[in-house]
């Protein structure tokens, strides 16, 4: 597992390895951080949530699982066993 999509190319070359990528839409990333961070998202915390999604954004995965609208984890466990 990585948050680092520079680390992806050394995973991908390992033999049998599978993509699992999790995303969110941007506005409910951000809006989870505020919370984490009792309702305030500074500045330089949001624009690098902006870098980073703008990054992993283009990254393809052997199975996507957006967690935008639905956490429950029994239903993404399930889109993973799949």
């Amino acid at each position: 597992m990585t948050s680092n999509w520079k680390h992806l190319n050394k995973l991908s070359s390992l033999e049998g390895v599978k993509k699992v990528k999790f995303t969110a839409s941007l506005q409910v990333i951000k809006e989870r951080f505020a919370q984490r961070m009792r309702g305030n998202l500074p500045l330089p915390v949001e624009k690098k949530l902006e870098m980073q999604f703008n990054e992993w954004e283009a990254e393809e995965g052997d199975i996507i699982i957006d967690t935008t609208e639905d956490t429950d984890v029994e239903v993404l466990m399930d889109s993973i066993r799949r």
